[in-house]
Parts: C-alpha cells; sequence; structure tokens
C-alpha cells in the first residue's frame, strides 16, 4: 500500500470467503523507525452474529 493509503487489501484483491483466498502479508520498516500495524478483522456470520478482533503489532 501506499504510504498514507486509505486503501484495504480488500480493495486491492477484492473479496473471498474461501480457503483458496488465504493471505498473509510482512510489514516492514526498512529506514530504522518503529512502526505500529494493526490487522482488524471484521465479521458478519449469516447476517445474525456481527464481530470482530483486533492484532497490533511493534
Amino acid at each position: 500500500m501506499d504510504l498514507l493509503s486509505m486503501s484495504t487489501v480488500k480493495n486491492k484483491l477484492g473479496e473471498a470467503d474461501d480457503d483458496a483466498h488465504d493471505l498473509s502479508s510482512k510489514v516492514e520498516c526498512t529506514n530504522g523507525q518503529d512502526i505500529i500495524v494493526e490487522r482488524p478483522m471484521y465479521f458478519n456470520y449469516k447476517g445474525i452474529w456481527a464481530g470482530g478482533h483486533d492484532v497490533v503489532g511493534l
């Protein structure tokens, strides 16, 4: 993603809900600065149960 991008992986790659669309990623700062990375995950199970979780890395 470009610096300060408001885009998401879903915007870039599209949406899929099967095992063939697993995604791994690595975020790395190459200029020696500390960064914080967030991976929020949201879901709506069959329109009945909404939820999510968040993972933060330093």
